[in-house]
C-alpha cells in the first residue's frame, strides 16, 4: 500500500513538474537578468489612435488586389469601426462557442439601436483565422467588424484584456477607460443603462 502511495505521489510530481509554466498578465514590468526594467509598450491613448494600429475585418469578402496594385494604395478601403462613438463595446466571441452562437442574433438585433446611441460593438474573435471570424459575422449578417484577439488586440486596444472565458464583453468610453466588463449576455441586456 505504502508503495502504492509512494508511486502515485512520484507519478503527480513528474507530471506537475513536466507542465508548461503559464505566464499571468499583470501591470508590473518584467526584468531582465541584468536588473533593468523593460520598457513597458504604452497602448495608444484613446480607441480611435488604436484603429490605426490594426487589421479589422468585416462580414464582406476582402477586395482583390488588382495586379500592378499595391497593399498600401488599399489603406483607403479599410475597414474601421465607428470612429464618433462615445462607447465601445468589445466583445470576444468566436463561432465554436454555444453561448457566443446564442448571443450574436440578440447583439445583431440591437446594434440599430446602439449605433443611433453612439455604441459601438467590436468582435474580438477568438477563432483561429481571420476567414473563421469574417464568417461567423457572415452567418449573423453582423453589421459591425472585428479584429483576432491575441497580441494585436492586447497590444493596441485601450482598455482590452484577454477574457478567460467567452462571450465576454468589455465596455470603454473614447478614451479607452473601462466602464465596466462580465458576462457578454449580461453586458448586452444593461447596455442602455451603461451606456449613457
Amino acid at each position: 500500500m505504502k508503495h502504492t502511495i509512494l508511486s502515485i505521489a512520484v507519478l503527480l510530481g513528474i507530471c506537475c513538474w513536466s507542465m508548461p509554466q503559464v505566464a499571468m498578465a499583470d501591470d508590473t514590468p518584467a526584468v531582465e537578468t541584468t536588473g533593468k526594467k523593460k520598457k513597458k509598450e504604452k497602448k495608444p491613448r484613446n480607441v480611435v489612435q488604436a484603429f490605426k494600429n490594426m487589421t479589422f475585418f468585416n462580414a464582406e469578402e476582402p477586395a482583390a488586389v488588382q495586379e500592378g496594385e499595391e497593399e498600401e494604395e488599399k489603406k483607403e478601403d479599410a475597414i474601421a469601426p465607428n470612429n464618433r462613438a462615445k462607447y465601445y463595446i468589445y466583445l470576444s466571441s468566436a463561432s465554436w462557442c454555444g453561448p457566443c452562437k446564442a448571443l450574436m442574433p440578440k447583439v445583431v438585433d440591437q446594434y440599430k439601436a446602439m449605433k443611433k446611441k453612439k455604441v459601438e460593438v467590436i468582435l474580438i474573435s477568438c477563432d483561429s483565422s481571420i476567414e473563421e471570424g469574417r464568417k461567423y459575422l457572415q452567418h449573423y449578417k453582423a453589421p459591425f467588424c472585428g479584429v483576432m484577439a491575441g497580441e494585436a488586440a492586447d497590444k493596441n486596444l485601450p482598455g482590452y484584456k484577454a477574457a478567460s472565458s467567452i462571450p465576454y464583453a468589455i465596455v470603454v468610453d473614447k478614451k479607452g477607460k473601462v466602464v465596466t466588463a462580465g458576462n457578454g449576455a449580461s453586458i448586452f441586456e444593461t447596455w442602455k443603462d451603461i451606456c449613457k
